[in-house]
């Protein structure tokens, strides 16, 4: 599945969409996802999706205004949609109480209680998929992993195997097949349990028999389970893990829906957005460390951002040369538009990672006096502190709005982070006042008789 990246608003933009009449629908939700603090937009099929921070008194809410040829049943659609996909990603539970709606977005009251934030709050995988059963997949997923009761969360798990397999015969080969490849440790750790009790059957048929059959029927002379038994429901407890562990693996390899651990090991956001504009054929001489004889036309301006921070000017209307190809990778800057700043990263296709350095990355002309180039260096002072204090690194084509790749937040190891950023904050301050000087200096030379 394409990797698409998670366009999110501003707080700004947020409060503005909020403030818009129309007809609302509101999705009160619980969850266990973390929520934002503040409001934001969240992106889902091109709908913005109004994220409403949980309030003491009010649950946590998305809301969708029904308006520029939005329905209010895709809005609903779109809400469900969105929240399977989230959960997929988080692999959290969120489940909505109740649908609200009226001319302005309000969330529903409830009793005080304990809050679930994230702070900062991103979401950096939402998959999508237009396949029907593929959908359903997810729904199920995200309806077993807000089910509190394990035995009807068991069964919405085991609703993902029945998808692709139709029968009990077919249903149980697929499963014992598939136990011997779980690498969850929670998962594991149940089939270990499951092998010393010395069952009569093998793991798939008291899956199918003592789990699936014995929760959805009640027939006299086959295994039942009763809610009233504790022991019942602690079985099935403890055997979510391993049920939920197969549901993750027929999501992933027989829907093509990626799990969240696989999009962290294999990172495809890094340069996702870089591929088609290099294209394979020359991606591939990369790769094997081949002069470029091609020439690779880059969008006209780009921008090198950091996620979560405002826009940095002199990083912004940036434009691309191609230095060479070193180790598998294209070694690439990007220079500011009055070409005093250059930032030199490269587009690392073996490791699929984009390399950044900011100690020798970032290269800047001599002072010559002025006032825009101690602009810059206060820039460039910002945009390092904020990079070292676990900074996420986007390159953006500026014109069409378009993230090309993004990069995990920065570790640095073996330095003192916080006399690091102390330093950073004395650069900064000295360069505020070099810009207040040259200024008051510059309205001097203009006004002489002052």
């Amino acid at each position: 599945m394409k990797y698409e990246y998670v366009k999110m608003s501003s707080v700004e933009d947020a409060e503005k969409y909020s403030a818009e009449t129309g007809h609302w629908i509101v999705a009160n939700v619980r969850q266990q996802v973390g929520w934002p603090e503040h409001k934001l937009i969240v992106y889902f099929r091109d709908v913005p999706l109004l994220f409403m921070p949980e309030k003491d008194n009010g649950y946590p809410a998305i809301a969708v205004c029904c308006k520029n040829g939005i329905s209010e049943g895709r809005a609903k659609e779109v809400i469900n949609h969105f929240l399977s996909s989230m959960s997929w990603s988080t692999e959290k539970p969120v489940e909505i109480e109740c649908l609200t709606g009226g001319g302005r977005p309000y969330v529903m009251g409830k009793s005080a209680g304990c809050r679930i934030i994230s702070k900062p709050f991103r979401i950096h995988y939402l998959p999508d998929t237009s396949d029907k059963d593929a959908r359903l997949a997810l729904a199920f997923y995200r309806e077993a992993m807000s089910l509190r009761h394990p035995a009807y969360s068991f069964l919405s798990y085991y609703k993902i195997i029945n998808l692709k397999y139709k029968n009990g015969d077919s249903q149980k080969s697929w499963i014992e097949d598939k136990i011997k490849q779980i690498s969850d440790w929670e998962a594991k750790k149940r089939i270990d349990e499951l092998v010393k009790l010395s069952l009569p059957q093998k793991i798939s048929e008291y899956l199918y028999h003592s789990c699936r059959c014995a929760i959805a029927h009640a027939s006299i002379g086959q295994d039942v389970v009763n809610p009233e038994d504790y022991e019942d429901m602690n079985r099935l407890r403890e055997d979510l893990p391993l049920i939920k562990s197969l549901a993750e693996m027929i999501i992933e390899e027989e829907f093509g829906i990626l799990r969240p651990s696989t999009i962290y090991k294999s990172h495809p956001y890094e340069l996702f957005g870089f591929k088609p504009i290099i294209g394979e054929p020359v991606i591939e001489k990369i790769k094997l460390n081949e002069p470029l004889s091609e020439s690779i036309v880059f969008p006209e301006e780009v921008s090198v951002r950091l996620w979560g921070e405002p826009a940095y000017a002199v990083f912004e209307s940036m434009s691309i040369e191609t230095i060479g190809v070193e180790k598998g990778a294209l070694v690439l800057q990007a220079i500011s538009s009055d070409k005093q700043v250059a930032v030199i990263f490269a587009l690392d296709f073996v490791q699929e990672r984009i390399v950044f350095d900011p100690v020798n990355s970032i290269r800047t002309a001599e002072d010559n006096g002025s006032v825009l180039i101690v602009e810059h260096f206060l820039d460039i002072s910002r945009f390092l502190k904020k990079y070292w204090a676990n900074g996420i690194l986007e390159i953006w084509d500026k014109r069409a709005s378009k993230c090309l790749g993004y990069s995990d937040a920065f570790v640095p190891v073996n330095i003192d982070l916080a006399r690091t950023l102390e330093s950073f904050d004395q650069k900064i301050k000295v360069y505020e006042q070099e810009i207040t000087r040259r200024k008051e200096s510059l309205k001097v030379t203009d006004n002489p008789s002052t």
